[in-house]
C-alpha cells in the first residue's frame, strides 16, 4: 500500500522544464540560463503530498536546451499521522519542434523510505526515464508557461499506476 502511495505522489506533480522563447545567436552563457520548476500539492483522503522541484537549464541553440534539477516531497499518511521525505535529482533535454511545441526527455531518480517512519527503514532509489512533449506559451520575453505529457519507459507494469505523467509550470530567463 505504501508503495502505491509513493507512486501516486510521483504522478501528482506540477512542474515545467521550459525555456525562453528565443535567444540571440551571440548570447553569452549567462544569457542562455533559465530557471523553472514547480510545486507539488495533493490532498487525498488517506495521504497528502507537499513538495518543490526547481530546475536550471541552458539554451544550447535557438531550439534546444539541457538542464538539471532537484526534487523534494513530503508524503504524509493522514491515517497514521506519519510521513516520509522523498528527494532526488533529474537531467533533461528539450528540442523545440514548431513555434510552441517541443519534444522532451528526462531521467529522474527519487529516494524514499521502504516503510513510513519505521526505525532503520532502508531508503530505496526509483529511477524513471520519461519521453514526451509539450506546449510552451511565452507570457513575456523572460517568463513562460509549459504543459508537458510524458511516458515513463522504466514503468513496472506490475504496479496499478499509469506510466503517464502530466506536468505544468512556469519558467524564467535569468538575464
Amino acid at each position: 500500500m505504501k508503495r502505491v502511495l509513493i507512486y501516486a505522489c510521483m504522478t501528482l506533480s506540477t512542474f515545467a522544464s521550459g525555456q525562453v522563447a528565443t535567444v540571440a545567436k551571440n548570447s553569452s552563457f549567462a544569457e542562455r540560463l533559465y530557471v523553472g520548476g514547480g510545486f507539488d500539492l495533493s490532498i487525498q483522503p488517506t495521504f497528502y503530498v507537499i513538495g518543490a522541484s526547481p530546475s536550471l537549464g541552458v539554451m544550447l541553440t535557438k531550439t534546444s536546451s539541457i538542464g538539471t534539477g532537484i526534487t523534494y516531497k513530503y508524503l504524509g499518511d493522514r491515517l497514521s499521522s506519519q510521513g516520509m521525505h522523498i528527494y532526488g535529482y533529474r537531467f533533461f533535454a528539450r528540442q523545440n519542434l514548431f513555434a510552441q511545441l517541443f519534444a522532451y526527455a528526462e531521467f529522474e531518480s527519487l529516494s524514499y523510505e521502504l516503510y513510513i517512519n519505521v526505525p532503520n527503514s532502508e531508503r530505496y532509489w526509483e529511477s524513471a526515464f520519461y519521453m514526451g512533449g509539450g506546449w510552451y506559451q511565452p507570457i513575456t520575453d523572460k517568463v513562460g508557461f509549459a504543459v508537458i505529457g510524458l511516458y515513463n519507459f522504466r514503468h513496472r507494469f506490475s504496479s496499478n499506476l499509469s506510466p503517464w505523467r502530466f506536468r505544468a509550470g512556469f519558467t524564467y530567463s535569468l538575464f
